[in-house]
């Protein structure tokens, strides 16, 4: 029994090293799976997402893939358009009704973006480049009686100009009154084909007589009056501006950085009063650095939106199986009482279009409307809204018939990105043009009515990435990370199963040896008290 006992406490030593030693070492991987898998994976990201080169083995330089796809974007990008056209004319200028507008679409375009020029830097931390915009219209994605040669009622944006100027004086209301008389009647709407209204332009026929006239055109002149006006028009295959932006080669916060546009470290001063307002901050809204962080906003260059905007973690995501960030304009953003807004408004130039303070504050317009006219051709009182007038006081949607309820789901403006690339995966942006129009002093309009603020149409503009970077990002990345979680976390708790279960076995092993040592010398004394007794009886039977 001393034999075999020993034997079995040989192997159970034997045992207890082996797991001990696999515990141990499950331990360290668990540990290397969770934190330097991960950094591992980060580091390689962020060497990868670089705007630049990769050396072959002859030397060659090459663009690197991560610049191939962002010269020539293969993104899925279609662009839908919702017209809006006046129904009631004749009513709304004699001022027994508000306007009141049909709704038709979408009109879809897809969209390609090309850029069209680049050029590093010296030492290639920095790339210049023109963006390519065009636009197919497209009649699979757009309604089945949708054509560009609907018609649709919109208002006048040459006639605004004129009666801007009539307002400047009794010399040039004279004029403007003497010239509408002579050339026939010119109302403030327009009825134009949708195609006339967006990409192609339309000019009108009695302006543009004015405009051409050697003794009148002064007065085009004046009125900063464009030969041909579209919301949209010049902007199909064209550029929106030279970019300057970071390429990443110095850290992975300085990747897609915006430094300048057109040349210029801020805006034309015509854009905003404010030096704040003309700032260029943030990234050209393509690129964005990769291990994000959800405490960090967003800052983004729109020159569409002639400004920089701010994008803020709304939640967590999925799309198409990749695990992503939500990121959303703010909704301080589109009030304009704070500083930060305030500084976006022409405060000397802007109309009244609700007495009421709290739907408009004092200079600005009302909340949730950027003011386009000072950085478009000819300053048209164009402004940019959220569809619907989503995040607007709702009596700015009611002042007008035939809107839709706004509604988050179909009216927010996101983007969905993959945090730990900076890649976005989706996003939407959703706007709404609309003009403002301005009663001045022609007669026109009824003495009854006011400024008023007419929706054009509304946007809806999707971008998604393309299956070999879905790909990637689902298949490559985000598993290798979900695996390195899986393994860690799997061989920790095996680690520490065995660990323990070694642990236990030891002092298991303690408490029963202590227990054989307390119980041995009971089993000597009961021996030596039974020597004692027979002794006893012997010596009893002798006497």
């Amino acid at each position: 029994q001393e034999r075999a006992g020993g034997m079995l406490s040989t192997k159970l030593k034997a045992g207890l090293w082996v797991g001990g030693i696999a515990g141990f070492l499950l331990l360290v991987g668990g540990l290397v799976g969770l934190l330097y898998v991960p950094k591992f994976i980060n580091d390689q990201v962020v060497q990868r997402d670089v705007i630049g080169y990769d050396t072959l083995p002859n030397g060659t330089r090459v663009l690197n893939d991560v610049t191939k796809k962002w010269l020539h974007p293969p993104y899925e990008m279609i662009l839908h358009i919702w017209m809006y056209s006046v129904q009631n004319e004749a009513a709304f200028l004699a001022g027994t009704e508000k306007i009141r507008l049909s709704q038709k679409g979408p009109y879809a375009f897809i969209e390609d973006q090309e850029k069209v020029v680049h050029e590093f830097s010296a030492d290639e931390d920095r790339i210049f480049y023109r963006n390519r915009h065009r636009y197919f219209f497209s009649q699979n994605y757009s309604c089945s009686d949708c054509s560009l040669e609907d018609k649709v009622t919109v208002p006048n944006v040459l006639f605004q100009k004129l009666v801007d100027l009539a307002d400047g004086g009794v010399v040039a209301k004279i004029a403007v009154e003497g010239l509408l008389i002579a050339l026939g009647r010119e109302t403030p709407f327009v009825t134009i084909t949708v195609g006339e209204a967006l990409f192609e332009g339309y000019d009108d026929p009695l302006i543009s007589k004015l405009c051409t006239n050697l003794v009148l055109k002064w007065i085009c002149t004046t009125a900063k009056i464009p030969d041909r006006i579209g919301f949209f028009y010049g902007q199909n295959d064209t550029h929106d501006g030279l970019y300057e932006v970071g390429t990443g080669k110095n850290g992975p916060s300085e990747l897609g950085k915006m430094y300048s546009w057109n040349n210029d470290t801020s805006l034309p001063t015509h854009y905003w009063e404010s030096p704040y307002a003309r700032a260029i901050n943030g990234t050209d809204g393509q690129l964005f650095p990769p291990l994000m962080k959800k405490d960090v906003v967003l800052p983004l260059f729109a020159s569409q939106a002639c400004r920089s905007i701010k994008m803020e973690y709304v939640d967590d995501s999925e799309y198409q199986g990749i695990n992503s960030w939500r990121y959303s304009p703010p909704i301080s953003m589109y009030d304009p009482s704070l500083p930060d807004n305030h500084i976006f408004c022409h405060v000397n130039s802007t109309l009244t279009f609700f007495d009421d303070t709290k739907v408009q504050y004092p200079g600005c317009l009302p909340a949730g409307m950027i003011d386009l006219s000072h950085c478009q051709p000819g300053d048209p009182r164009v402004f940019l809204s959220q569809a619907h007038f989503y995040m607007s006081p709702p009596e700015v949607w009611s002042a007008v018939d035939g809107l839709d309820a706004p509604s988050k789901d179909r009216d927010q403006t996101y983007v969905d990105i993959e945090p730990t690339s900076g890649v976005p995966i989706y996003a939407k942006r959703v706007m709404q043009v609309n003009v403002g129009m301005k009663k001045g002093n022609l007669g026109v309009l009824s003495k009854t009515l006011g400024n008023v603020i007419v929706p054009v149409f509304w946007v809806n503009e999707t971008a998604s990435a393309d299956p070999e970077t879905k790909n990637q990002l689902a298949n490559e990345l985000q598993i290798a990370k979900h695996l390195a979680f899986i393994g860690g976390v799997s061989a920790l708790t095996v680690g520490a199963l065995l660990f323990i279960g070694v642990v236990l076995t030891v002092l298991l092993d303690l408490a029963l040896g202590n227990r054989d040592e307390e119980s041995e010398p009971l089993v000597h004394r009961n021996e030596a008290e039974g020597e004692d007794n027979e002794g006893a009886a012997a010596n009893s039977q002798e006497e």
